[in-house]
């Protein structure tokens, strides 16, 4: 069993497939945040104890862009 983390942004779609939710978050943060962690609404830590779906975007002006990370698990 492996898990797959799945990164949408809401104006382009799939940004990308990681196996690594470290990096799913770092996406996400880029494109909503420009890579800014002070103006995120998740940190790194909060997001990580979240279950299934996260949704990372910018605690100052929350109409802007908006990722989301969503878990899939891959049986082999």
């Amino acid at each position: 069993m492996k898990k797959a983390y799945t990164v949408y942004g809401s104006e382009d779609g799939i940004l990308g497939i990681y196996s690594n939710f470290k990096r799913a978050y770092a996406e996400a943060l880029d494109y909503s945040c420009n890579g800014d962690t002070s103006i995120a609404n998740l940190t790194y830590s909060q997001a990580v104890k979240s279950k299934n779906i996260v949704t990372i975007k910018d605690k100052n002006n929350p109409y802007d862009n908006t990722a989301e990370i969503q878990l899939f698990i891959v049986n082999e």
